[in-house]
């Protein structure tokens, strides 16, 4: 078992302190590793690999900032995450997110008749989402019959969110 890693976070923390004292921006958030849960023998062909769809990494980083005497906040988030493959016993399948990271902005009022209001925009960097299956004849030791390929475009998303007791 691996441990985590701790100098992302180390640096972030810096970086943080650095901005709070230039009054750029007040940073709220987090940064994590995880590191991939634990590698096994697969039952079906002995070799070592990775458990089915394990987090093998998320690094998130959070900022936001309250503007000083007004209902007013933005702020935004960048994170990543990989998985290792889905192994079945007929198929195995791996999912790419093909941008280097996802990304959002945000800006927030937080009385609007009484309620919190947030309007969001996700995947700033238009990420695309490649995907295969490969489909064997039987369990996965046996001849491949086919492979699927997806490859899809997902732009930026816009959100509204309305919080707050109605």
């Amino acid at each position: 078992m691996q441990t985590a890693i701790a100098e992302p976070a180390a640096l972030v923390r810096q970086l943080a302190q650095l901005l709070t004292k230039r009054g750029v921006i007040v940073p709220r958030g987090t940064v994590t590793h995880a590191p991939p849960i634990g590698i096994d023998d697969d039952p079906l062909t002995g070799i070592p690999r990775l458990i089915s769809n394990d987090l093998t990494r998320q690094i998130e980083l959070e900022l936001r900032h309250d503007l000083t005497n007004t209902d007013w906040a933005w702020g935004g988030e960048v994170s990543q995450t990989r998985r290792a493959p889905v192994v079945r016993l007929g198929e195995v399948f791996e999912s790419y997110d093909m941008s280097p990271f996802d990304s959002e902005l945000f800006i927030e009022h937080k009385n609007v008749f009484g309620l919190t209001v947030q309007a969001a925009v996700k995947n700033l960097v238009g990420a695309d989402d490649l995907a295969t299956r490969s489909v064997f004849a039987g369990r996965c030791t046996k001849q491949l019959e086919l492979v699927e390929l997806r490859d899809r475009s997902v732009g930026p998303t816009l959100s509204l969110e309305v919080s707050g007791t109605f």
